[in-house]
């Protein structure tokens, strides 16, 4: 499968933060920011294009990819990086420790895809598009528009966001440690695709006339002494499969924690609607995706598929959350049902059972034609996903596909945003020196790779539980929630 392809499944919002806490008796941290470095350029990652990227040391790269003359594309903001999941000290099932305190450290990649435009009728006046798109585990895509209530709520047509984009100049700006750099990309001459039969493509002139999307990126770096890391026991059975994990006492380490947050303020300017459409609404999809790679031999003591279900153990394989903090919407496996697709939140978050992934926020207005409307926003779809290497390593995660509803308008502006905090260069002493063998150029490719489900790989669509109840093989016992959120608070930060 081609890259672009990857994410024609409308993949999802955001990635990884790791748990690791700082405590308030932590030492005074020391600002790294200057050492965050700008890498320009073209690319084939992603279905190619440009891209621009923030890059810290050897393990962490945000930024974005979007299409050019020549190789439209969509936009896709990107977070690679390393992912600390914890220390651990395994042992077999005769009591013999085979690995003591050993940092658990995976890959992830984080992407939003901005997908598509749709127009819809929104004649039960709840601002949610009533439509569904099957995913096709085979070719890795969703289906065509299928609308669940096509007398009262029909859809019309769509712009698809592959397109030639033009940048702006870069404008950088840098207060308090805190690094800001702000561009525009632009795309005109949008044509519009039927997603109904009989729907008049043609209407007014026929085109998107402007989509505009002014992207501010901020980061800022510090280093820091004594992060409490949670320790986990892991214990074998004969076989060596992974029979229990108990978290025990934290451990102490220093490292560095990058900061990353990106705001984007869309306008959409001269859409042509049907006439037809007695109530005009445009939704906008995102697809998402938060992938974890697992290089082979990542822990000797375990091969690489006991290595993720340990991980599943911990609770940390990540999930989807929304409607707010009782988790009245907990969306990792097959299709979103139609009663549990509307988001009354503002957020979406994506996070393990005691940690956090990221936050993907948006604006709960919209600026229509000068006047202030309410955005309404929802999930079609989320999928897990499992893939393994025929030499060992393997890919895992989960893909989703959600919208964001405005009212229709000639002038359309909403800002989201995602922000993620990081820990990389992970030691036990309190060295700042950024070193070592670069996750970025080693692995990188790798994750694409995984996430295009390229040759070599056998793709399983799997349904992931949630950690309570969970049956099987294996235990997990967590600490008390006073305990839990003496590390957690650090990480539900805004």
């Amino acid at each position: 499968m081609k890259a672009k392809e990857l994410f024609m499944i409308g993949l999802a919002a955001m990635l990884c933060m790791t748990f690791l806490s700082v405590p308030a008796t932590a030492e005074e941290a020391t600002d790294l920011s200057t050492e965050i470095a700008v890498e320009t350029g073209t690319t084939t990652d992603l279905g190619g294009g440009e891209y621009f990227y923030l890059n810290f040391g050897n393990d962490a790269r945000f930024g974005l990819v979007w299409g050019t003359e020549g190789n439209e594309n969509n936009i896709y903001l990107v977070t690679v990086m390393s992912r600390y999941i914890a220390s651990a000290t395994i042992t077999n099932a005769q009591g013999t420790t085979l690995v003591e305190d050993h940092l658990l450290k995976i890959y992830t990649i984080h992407a939003v895809k901005l997908d598509s435009i749709i127009e819809y009728s929104d004649g039960s006046g709840d601002g949610i598009a009533s439509y569904v798109r099957a995913y096709d585990g085979s070719t890795g895509t969703y289906s065509d528009y299928t609308s669940t209530s096509p007398d009262l709520e029909p859809l019309f047509k769509r712009v698809d966001l592959a397109a030639a984009w033009e940048q702006s100049e870069v404008d950088y700006s840098e207060e308090d440690g805190v690094r800001t750099w702000t561009f525009s990309l632009t795309a005109r001459d949008l044509a519009y695709e039927a997603i109904a039969d009989g729907v008049d493509t043609s209407v007014g002139n026929g085109v998107l006339d402007n989509m505009t999307l002014t992207f501010n990126l901020q980061a800022s770096t510090e280093h820091i002494d004594g992060m409490s890391v949670p320790n986990y026991n892991v214990t074998l059975t004969n076989s060596g499969f992974v029979k229990k994990v108990q978290q025990g006492e934290g451990k102490t380490y220093s490292g560095n924690v990058t900061s990353y947050d990106v705001k984007w303020d869309k306008d959409i300017e001269g859409w042509d609607f049907d006439p037809l459409n007695s109530e005009p609404m445009l939704l906008m999809e995102y697809g998402l995706i938060v992938g974890n790679y697992i290089p082979a031999s990542t822990v000797v003591a375990l091969n690489t598929w006991q290595f993720r279900h340990m991980v599943a153990y911990m609770g940390e394989d990540g999930a989807m959350w929304g409607n707010g903090s009782e988790g009245s919407m907990n969306e990792t496996t097959g299709s979103v049902s139609a009663n549990k697709q509307a988001l009354y939140t503002n957020r979406l978050t994506f996070r393990g059972e005691n940690t956090n992934i990221a936050t993907y926020e948006w604006v709960q207005n919209a600026t229509v034609d000068g006047e202030q409307e309410q955005v309404k926003a929802q999930v079609v779809a989320a999928h897990a996903f499992a893939a393994m290497h025929f030499r060992g390593s393997a890919f895992t995660g989960f893909i989703a596909l959600m919208g964001m509803s405005f009212p229709g308008g000639n002038s359309i502006v909403q800002d989201p945003s995602i922000s993620t905090d990081i820990v990389t260069d992970l030691t036990e002493s309190s060295n700042v020196t950024v070193g070592g063998e670069s996750f970025l150029s080693q692995y990188f490719g790798a994750l694409v790779l995984g996430a295009v489900c390229a040759g070599g790989v056998t793709v399983g669509v799997v349904v992931l539980s949630r950690r309570k109840g969970r049956s099987g093989p294996g235990t997990f016992d967590k600490k008390t929630e006073k305990e839990t959120k003496e590390w957690s608070k650090y990480y539900d930060k805004k």
